[in-house]
């Protein structure tokens, strides 16, 4: 088949994704917030509020809102300073982030 491992990662996501109850929009978001996380310079909320070509400001808080619920990320404090929220994967985006990376190099489906 064409593409076949490429499409069987595409399974593992939707079957994680399905099992989370991850909406896409989430996912993107979570995607962004890790991979920040990875690079040593994590979001800050103000950070993702201006993400306006993903959605309205209302709109990504409330992602935000829902990743905190779902435990997929949580926020931090640097130095002391409880202003500024920094944004994280929590255990459960690492553990899905390790199932599709098992997925992309084995090309396995879930």
């Amino acid at each position: 088949m064409i593409a076949g491992s490429y499409i069987d990662l595409l399974d593992t996501r939707h079957a994680l994704d399905m099992k989370l109850k991850l909406t896409a929009d989430e996912r993107e978001l979570l995607e962004i917030i890790a991979v920040c996380a990875q690079r040593g310079k994590p979001l800050t909320v103000g950070d993702v509020m201006s993400f306006t070509h993903l959605s309205s400001p209302a709109t990504l808080h409330r992602r935000l809102d829902q990743l905190v619920d779902k435990r997929m990320i949580f926020h931090s404090h640097r130095d002391g300073d409880r202003r500024t929220k920094y944004l994280l994967p929590g255990l459960p985006a690492v553990a899905y982030f390790e199932r599709m990376a098992d997925a992309l190099v084995t090309g396995s489906a879930a």
